[in-house]
């Protein structure tokens, strides 16, 4: 369960960076 958590986490901030990268490009 607790991996779960992490993993969704992970691809939020996964997710966040790609816009990030996509905004500054």
């Amino acid at each position: 369960m607790l991996f779960c958590y992490v993993r969704g986490e992970y691809e939020q901030i996964h997710y966040f960076t790609l816009i990030t990268i996509l905004i500054l490009v």
